[in-house]
């Protein structure tokens, strides 16, 4: 990805959070009405066509499970986060934030620090973007930081994030992306900035990546590489669990998107067969380096 750019796959994802926000049967999992608003102008204008002709169901069935999927992982996160932040969690660092507008739509996150972390040019824009949307969590900070080049723990401390409070690490569609040195190294910054309680709220791939086989998963490798963002890394929920153990992160739970549809009403995600193989981590702190 070129450093002046907006990532195009946190685009992909904003854009189909803001047609599951339309389509009925997905407007009781995902409501994000901060899309429009957030993403680049010409996005946002084809987004609000779709939306006013009533082609957001269309659009969803032709993106072949994306769109469901994308939504259910979203909701998924939300509910974790908001449990986390129930039982005393008020610190809360989005790793690779994108287009999230969790400080603009979620209300729990009223008595919440929360630091937004991602590369600069994307939050240059996100800043700018977001001036006219409320502000419902206590303070947001934007953090500039390129995972890939080690800089995650000064940008942190520099923006004043108080590693001694509980904080909840939201890391959403970032882990497919990076190398496994570069994960490695974010969670080793975790393991030492968390305090025991923490929470860390993670999605990844697993090697299939798509459920429709090995054809499948080398086109969908073809289609990330021509976004500019390759796909990287891909774990089974046994390895990710052992990686995440060695960052004293411990798992309560794991699923796939798709497990939470029964939960919001949602049948099935439609067709199945091209859903991505991802999964959602919530794991807790205990433990830290002396």
């Amino acid at each position: 990805m070129r450093d002046d750019a907006t990532s195009r796959t946190a685009l992909v994802v904003a854009l189909a959070r803001g047609l599951a926000s339309e389509e009925v049967a997905l407007s009781r999992v995902c409501q994000d009405p901060c899309v429009a608003t957030l993403v680049p102008e010409s996005h946002a204008r084809a987004l609000r066509l779709v939306q006013r002709v009533g082609a957001s169901r269309l659009v969803r069935t032709l993106s072949c499970g994306l769109v469901d999927h994308l939504a259910l992982r979203t909701a998924l996160i939300d509910r974790a986060l908001t449990q986390g932040v129930s039982e005393g969690i008020d610190q809360v660092v989005l790793l690779g934030a994108g287009f999230d507008a969790r400080v603009h739509r979620l209300s729990a996150l009223a008595t919440c620090r929360v630091f937004e972390v991602d590369r600069p040019a994307m939050q240059e824009h996100k800043r700018d973007a977001a001036r006219s949307l409320p502000v419902l969590a206590s303070a947001v900070t934007y953090v500039p930081c390129d995972f890939g080049r080690a800089t995650l723990a000064a940008a942190l401390d520099e923006a004043g994030f108080d590693a001694a409070r509980r904080t909840a690490w939201v890391w959403e569609g970032v882990t497919m992306y990076l190398t496994e040195q570069a994960l490695r190294h974010t969670l080793a910054v975790l393991d030492r900035r968390s305090a025991d309680g923490s929470l860390l709220l993670a999605s990844y791939l697993t090697p299939e990546i798509v459920a429709a086989g090995a054809h499948a998963a080398r086109l969908a490798r073809r289609v990330f590489l021509r976004l500019g963002e390759p796909l990287r890394y891909t774990a089974t929920p046994e390895a990710f669990a052992e990686v995440l153990a060695g960052a004293h992160f411990f798992v309560l739970n794991d699923a796939a998107p798709k497990d939470a549809a029964p939960y919001y009403g949602v049948e099935r995600q439609r067709p199945t067969s091209l859903t991505p193989r991802e999964r959602i981590v919530v794991a807790s702190k205990r433990g830290a380096p002396t």
